[in-house]
């Protein structure tokens, strides 16, 4: 489940740094159209007209940026929390099969899944 996880997440960042990308490209050419008529438009005075297309890709550029970060934020506590909730779900399920819960089994239980984790931890690095 944690590497599908892993797998979705990475392909929404994909998505999302080319559409912050696409957005910066936009900025950065008006931005470079600005500044070589710079001159021109400094004589008459442009420069409220000239910078609103620049500062609306900025805010288009930013939204994307909020969306990644907000996704970054949700998957980095995910990853944190899944180790704990697949022990909880395994210990429920132990126990709603009829069987008697006692130390050694939740070791034994708690030692695979943090040899999961470690594994992932080294092959999926957080993002």
């Amino acid at each position: 489940m944690r590497f599908l996880l892993l797998a979705y997440s990475s392909k929404l960042f994909g998505i999302l740094r080319s559409r912050i990308a696409k957005h910066t490209d936009l900025r950065l050419r008006l931005l470079h159209e600005l500044l070589n008529g710079i001159m021109l438009i400094k004589t008459f005075a442009w420069e409220r007209p000239f910078g609103k297309p620049v500062s609306d890709a900025r805010v288009l550029e930013m939204v994307g940026m909020k969306k990644k970060g907000m996704l970054y934020g949700l998957m980095l506590g995910l990853y944190q929390v899944s180790p704990k909730l697949a022990l909880f779900g395994t210990l429920v399920t132990y126990i709603l099969q009829g069987n008697q819960l006692d130390a050694e089994t939740v070791r034994e239980m708690f030692d695979c899944l943090i040899v999961d984790y470690m594994i992932c931890l080294l092959v999926y690095r957080p993002l």
